[in-house]
């Protein structure tokens, strides 16, 4: 392996501000880490993964996306929030075979 040099260390980035977060594109991995800091808090998991959603070109990792953040609604009690996003992906059309499963398992229909 290549050996690390003073010029190849690793420097202090500070944060982005909030503008600069929306200004561009977040990476997978900055995702990632926002969704670690979010652990715990639903509501904000729930932005991160729709933020993520939103960032995606492909229908089928937009689903999945919302798939997960209906999931994590689901299993911390917030039906009304879970019901929202799945409205959300019908009006889209982003529903999958997962979709309709979560939804039939909520027992919530979606017009």
């Amino acid at each position: 392996p290549p050996q690390l040099t003073p010029s190849h260390r690793i420097r202090s980035i500070p944060p982005a501000s909030p503008a600069q977060h929306q200004a561009s594109p977040l990476g997978r991995d900055a995702f990632a880490e926002r969704l670690r800091q979010a652990a715990g808090d639903v509501a904000e998991e729930v932005r991160v993964l729709r933020g993520l959603a939103d960032e995606s070109k492909a229908p089928g990792m937009t689903a999945a996306v919302l798939n997960a953040a209906v999931l994590r609604c689901a299993t911390a009690g917030k039906i009304p929030e879970a019901e929202e996003i799945l409205q959300d992906m019908a009006i889209k059309e982003l529903w999958t075979p997962v979709t309709y499963h979560v939804a039939k398992k909520l027992s919530l229909t979606i017009e």
